[in-house]
């Protein structure tokens, strides 16, 4: 730790959730006490980000850097090429399929015809000519005055700032580490065109995911863990007793807690299906339904909030979100508190979810875990392919969690979950299997970032 001192560390911001996950979990806090450290984010008003128009709120200093948008989607059109491009594998098909779905026939019809390698070399050299042409001048003075040690991207590993990052790197040597913010990112979004320095992923499933599907070399991945869950290992502020007495449930209640996706499963129905069972099952249990940061059906927000029910409870802390999804007023990320996620985690003894990362987060905890993803419910061709994802795939058919693809089914996994969580070694063989997906275990995050920056510097 000794030599992180006097550095000059640009940390680049693009995205309300990595702002969530690593600024207001205060991540690069202790980097600011010996060095000297800016934020850059895009200008105010990006259609990516909206939580950065009170910067000085996270207490460094900051810039605003705009990169031109059609640079930033011609980088994308050398990713599209490079994601299309034929490689042996089912799993590599699945991913071509998702972006094939993604991008529409015609603009797949364009990026396949230019995988043939010949045509490859030159509509990527053309790309790069044009790219060129749109000039980043806010970008190069940044670089020039404050004369970075050290670059440092946590990243959806798309957005505007990583191929920029990639190339500076290599053209200048400066250190860059990307950061990884969720468990898709190497397997689904690797649109970096070069190699960073180093790449942060959470566990052994996404630094096999970084070198096969990013093509990296095994010693530039780094097992860093996740930021956002470094909470997970303090102390919840409230005991079980009073998160019942909270929501008005009695003392002997067993907690679901229900959280919602982003992929459009029909929530309401699941909610629905569940009171029943629970009913019938056991009158101690109880649900809590947080819906995602990212929902956006008015239709299933709505009749989910008029939900006459005893047994369902809304996440308090989410109801103010769902009013603003119901009126239309809002389109951009929900960001709540992760220690509040913490504390519902911590409390509940059975979580359900469609395919969501809570379900990694549940298992940190040592709950039970059901992924309930009914196949009628699969009207989009994209969703059938999603499931099939190296990423999805891996939790989908994970020990520790019941797959329920069959509504009527759920019954049962409800019943099994219902008599695992009453015995105490399950939550151990939960955590055990979690660390597959994540590393929440000492060293810290903050730690294991420090011993990158050292090894670069």
């Amino acid at each position: 730790m000794g030599k992180i001192k006097n550095l000059n560390i640009a940390i680049f911001i693009d995205r309300d959730v990595t702002i969530r996950h690593f600024l207001d979990s205060n991540t690069f806090d202790f980097l600011k006490k010996n060095n000297n450290v800016k934020l850059v984010f895009p200008p105010i008003g990006d259609k990516r980000i909206s939580n950065h128009k009170n910067p000085e709120k996270f207490g460094f200093e900051y810039e605003f850097i705009k990169i031109p948008e059609r640079r930033s989607q011609l980088w994308k059109w050398i990713f599209f090429i490079k994601i299309l491009t034929y490689k042996k594998g089912k799993d590599w098909k699945v991913i071509r399929r998702v972006y094939s779905w993604a991008i529409g026939k015609k603009m797949t019809f364009f990026f396949k015809i230019s995988t043939l390698p010949i045509v490859r070399l030159v509509v990527i050299k053309l790309i790069r000519l044009i790219i060129e042409s749109y000039k980043v001048d806010n970008l190069n003075s940044f670089i020039n005055s404050f004369k970075p040690d050290i670059l440092i991207h946590p990243s959806t590993f798309q957005g505007v700032f990583i191929n920029e990052l990639a190339l500076i790197s290599n053209k200048l040597n400066i250190p860059f580490i990307l950061l990884m913010n969720s468990w898709d990112n190497p397997c689904l979004k690797n649109s970096s065109i070069f190699e960073p320095s180093i790449v942060g992923v959470w566990g052994e499933q996404t630094k096999y995911h970084a070198v096969k599907y990013m093509g990296l070399p095994p010693h530039k991945v780094k097992i860093l863990g996740s930021a956002q869950f470094q909470c997970f290992n303090k102390k919840a502020k409230k005991n079980k007793a009073e998160i019942l007495q909270e929501y008005k449930f009695n003392k002997d209640s067993i907690l679901i807690l229900y959280a919602g996706s982003s992929l459009g499963s029909d929530e309401f129905r699941h909610l629905i299906n569940l009171e029943k069972l629970c009913l019938d099952l056991d009158k101690n249990l109880k649900i809590i339904y947080r819906p995602h940061p990212w929902l956006r059906d008015i239709s299933t927000t709505s009749k989910i909030l008029n939900m006459d029910s005893n047994i369902i409870r809304i996440d308090k802390k989410m109801i103010p979100f769902m009013h603003k999804v119901i009126n239309k007023e809002i389109s951009h990320f929900y960001s709540t508190d992760y220690n509040y996620t913490h504390q519902l985690l911590e409390v509940s003894d059975i979580v359900i979810s469609p395919l969501s990362t809570i379900l990694i987060e549940s298992l940190c905890h040592g709950k039970q875990s059901i992924c309930l993803i009914p196949e009628d419910e699969d009207s989009a061709i994209s969703f059938k392919d999603k499931k099939n994802l190296p990423c999805y795939k891996e939790v989908i058919e994970c020990n520790s969690i019941n797959t329920v693809t069959n509504i009527k089914n759920l019954k049962e996994a409800l019943l099994l979950s219902y008599k695992k969580c009453q015995i105490k070694e399950s939550g151990s063989i939960n955590k055990k299997e979690a660390e597959f997906f994540v590393d929440i275990n000492k060293p810290t995050y903050e730690n294991r970032l420090i011993e990158c920056i050292e090894e670069l510097i």
